[in-house]
């Protein structure tokens, strides 16, 4: 919740001039996760920049933590992990990793297209089980920073 209660904030404090708002939240163990979720998804075309446009408003949460997209980029995961275990397994690939450490994008970059597959494969999991099966979202904000950006 307060992720997207800062994105919100910050949209009206910077002058309401974004067209597109991105809240990136982990699930880890949150009570309000759901309530996040909705409150993102609400908002979305409710808030509307100074010259009157509509503001795109996304949630984009890791079921079960930010970490399990770095370890998409390394291998497929098939079945719940918990994020003590997913870090475990990240430090496998990356064992000098640690949280809100800058320069990890660099490390993984060429990684990217085993990241996204494997991204959309447990998408297609999720979707089967109809429940929090592990999942990210981060790949719809990584494709879009990686296109401005080229």
């Amino acid at each position: 919740m307060q992720v997207v209660e800062f994105a919100k904030k910050v949209f009206f404090d910077e002058g309401k001039k974004f067209e597109k708002i991105y809240a990136v939240f982990d699930r880890d163990d949150h009570l309000k996760f759901h309530e996040a979720v909705d409150l993102a998804r609400s908002l979305d075309g409710k808030l509307r920049t100074d010259e009157k446009g509509r503001v795109a408003f996304f949630a984009l949460p890791s079921i079960p933590c930010f970490e399990l997209w770095f370890l998409l980029h390394y291998r497929e995961v098939n079945h719940d992990l918990h994020r003590t275990r997913v870090m475990q397994e990240l430090k496998r690939f990356l064992p000098a990793y640690e949280k809100g450490q800058l320069g990890h994008f660099a490390i993984t970059r060429e990684a990217l297209p085993t990241a996204y597959r494997n991204a959309e494969l447990l998408a297609r999991e999720k979707e089967r089980q109809g429940r929090d099966f592990p999942s990210t979202d981060v790949p719809v904000l990584v494709r879009l920073l990686t296109t401005i950006r080229e």
